[in-house]
């Protein structure tokens, strides 16, 4: 969807639902996505925090991300007018009580802790594009752009949505930080292992007092396969998402339930034929000139004959309960 909105830009007798439409004309996700990000139903006398009922913008920017799928499951929030919010969850639970006929009803309050969600840091990132490819045919344009697009975001999102990095004031906290990783320690290969495995992350949670049912399994495509082939696609009891960037061996379990979101806003996308100069540093990228000296390599917006697409988005996210996320090392399966 985002391709199609910078396709949009730039052939401007079109709508980005109509290049998305004849582009992807059998996904009906992309369609979807089309009328996907939506306003706050109401601000009336303070900042809205309402939970967004349709799809997180971040599967917009990078739909084979497996943290973009994971978030889409979890709580979402809008901090439209806020620069952070503190969730509460339950800490300790009261014990139920069972009354006698006629006798008072003991008041129980459980204990309640708080988690604050963001405030949101800026996703940004540039694809340069050929003239060549500006002067194809939107539709063409935009399945090339789009596999560009996802690809990079999807690379930078899944890298730092589960890493163990504390937040700082550029990026939000990976959902592994501060988690004590499980060890395998499941004899033998195949289903079994994986069976005992992932039941150790079930109870890990539940130790914690959150429910496992719902849980979602993210793992690198090893993993995710060799389950998938011993298990069977259709007898897998939990969802299951893999990315290239979670390391071997390592498999994350996440209750959704416990995890939110938020967002500043939709997506924005600009394209420009004016950009000047790139410095074509997609890590770590420095100012592009530094003491007078240029950053290396450097690429020409005008000579090179291109155009540069930038996107960029906010976003958060946090766990918010102690135990929501688990996951192991050293899996043999």
């Amino acid at each position: 969807m985002l391709a199609a909105r910078a396709f949009s830009h730039i052939h401007r007798d079109q709508t980005a639902e109509e290049i998305c439409a004849r582009a992807f004309p059998a996904d009906d996700k992309a369609q979807w996505l089309t009328k996907a990000s939506v306003s706050p139903d109401s601000t009336t006398g303070s900042a809205s925090v309402l939970a967004v009922t349709t799809t997180n913008p971040l599967l917009l920017v990078a739909p084979g991300s497996a943290a973009a799928q994971l978030f889409q499951e979890c709580l979402r929030l809008d901090l439209g007018g806020l620069a952070a919010i503190s969730v509460p969850h339950v800490s300790t639970h009261p014990v139920p009580i069972w009354v006698a006929e006629g006798g008072p009803t003991p008041v129980v309050q459980p204990g309640v802790g708080k988690t604050t969600l963001g405030p949101t840091r800026k996703l940004s990132f540039i694809v340069a594009l050929t003239r060549e490819l500006h002067e194809s045919t939107p539709e063409t344009g935009a399945v090339v752009l789009g596999r560009l697009l996802d690809e990079a975001a999807a690379k930078s999102l899944d890298a730092y949505a589960f890493d163990n990095v504390a937040a700082d004031a550029t990026r939000p906290a990976g959902l592994l930080n501060g988690v004590t990783p499980l060890v395998s320690t499941v004899a033998g290969t195949g289903i079994s292992a994986a069976a005992g495995d992932v039941s150790k992350l079930a109870g890990a949670m539940s130790d914690a007092a959150i429910n496992p049912q719902n849980m979602i399994l993210i793992m690198h495509p090893v993993e995710a396969w060799n389950l998938m082939m011993l298990r069977g696609f259709e007898r897998l009891p939990a969802q299951l998402l893999q990315s290239p960037a979670i390391p071997r061996g390592t498999v994350i379990g996440v209750a959704p339930a416990a995890i939110a979101t938020a967002y500043g806003g939709d997506p924005e996308v600009e394209v420009s034929a004016n950009a000047g100069a790139l410095h074509m540093e997609d890590t770590t990228p420095p100012q592009l000139a530094t003491g007078g000296v240029m950053a290396s390599p450097t690429r020409s917006v005008w000579q090179t004959d291109s155009l540069v697409v930038k996107v960029r988005m906010r976003a958060a996210w946090a766990s918010l309960q102690p135990g929501a996320v688990q996951f192991l090392q050293s899996v043999n399966w």
